[in-house]
């Protein structure tokens, strides 16, 4: 090895996107909306909605975007009522991951929604 070789610049944190690896890992088990509003992005393989998420423990560094699969996608159009981007702003989403072909998915647990409380307040606190 050269010894004026530029070292590997690896993150601490997971990098911006939310990943099911990721989620596995920390045991993340709900998700708030934060700022700004969700949002459809142009991928490959068609549109999707991108959010900016906060979740307990999270710290600098860590993911604070989650791209939903069109599945979670619909839940949540169907739990929040609408797909104005608005409404689902400071919402917490109930998450669990499944075993996929490419690895670990991203759902919103549709068995715990009910159950989680939404906050009250509009502030992008992270009381989760």
């Amino acid at each position: 090895m050269s010894s004026n070789e530029e070292s590997l610049s690896i993150p601490e944190g997971g990098g911006v996107y939310l990943s099911g690896e990721y989620v596995k890992t920390k045991g993340i088990d709900k998700v708030k909306i934060v700022e700004p509003k969700p949002r459809m992005q142009n991928f490959d393989d068609g549109d999707k909605v991108q959010v900016n998420i906060a979740f307990v423990g999270q710290q600098e560094g860590d993911p604070n975007t989650w791209t939903l699969n069109n599945t979670t996608a619909r839940a949540l159009k169907a739990w929040f009522g609408t797909d104005k981007p608005s409404a689902w702003l400071n919402k917490v989403v109930p998450i669990e991951v499944s075993k996929t072909q490419k690895g670990y998915a991203i759902y919103a647990d549709s068995t715990r929604f009910d159950k989680i409380e939404q906050p009250e307040s509009k502030s992008q606190e992270v009381l989760l």
